[in-house]
């Protein structure tokens, strides 16, 4: 009883498969305009294949060429959780408001400090 259950997943499998194959098809079609998108679908289905052969999980975070930035990251965000940067950005505009009379425009000065903070901590991720 248990092979025609199989068998039947199979071929479910194998249709959504087609089906999902052709609905890509159509897509890659529609954006690029043009009939000629066989071979972006076989290397897209290359990529996916290749992916997931290569599976880790979540041991891949703790091998040595990404813990780093992973526990940049994650200490990033104690840190930022620590200062009450949250809180600043999310009422330093109602706050700035009350005592300045000039809310849009602090709220715009958080947020351009905040975008220019960004820049030096991604660098430093980005070279570690």
């Amino acid at each position: 009883m248990q092979a025609w259950r199989t068998r039947a997943i199979r071929q479910s499998l194998s249709l959504t498969h087609v089906s999902c194959h052709l609905l890509l098809l159509q897509e890659l079609k529609r954006l690029h305009q043009t009939d000629n998108v066989g071979h972006e679908l076989q290397v897209i289905g290359d990529q996916v294949d290749e992916e997931l052969a290569a599976q880790k999980g979540l041991s891949e975070l703790l091998e040595p060429s990404t813990f780093k930035r992973v526990a940049i990251a994650m200490m990033l965000q104690v840190l930022q959780q620590a200062t009450g940067i949250n809180l600043i950005m999310s009422y330093g505009g109602l706050i700035f408001q009350d005592i300045t009379n000039a809310g849009i425009y602090s709220a715009f000065f958080i947020s351009g400090v905040n975008f220019l903070s960004t820049i030096p901590a991604m660098r430093w991720v980005d070279t570690t």
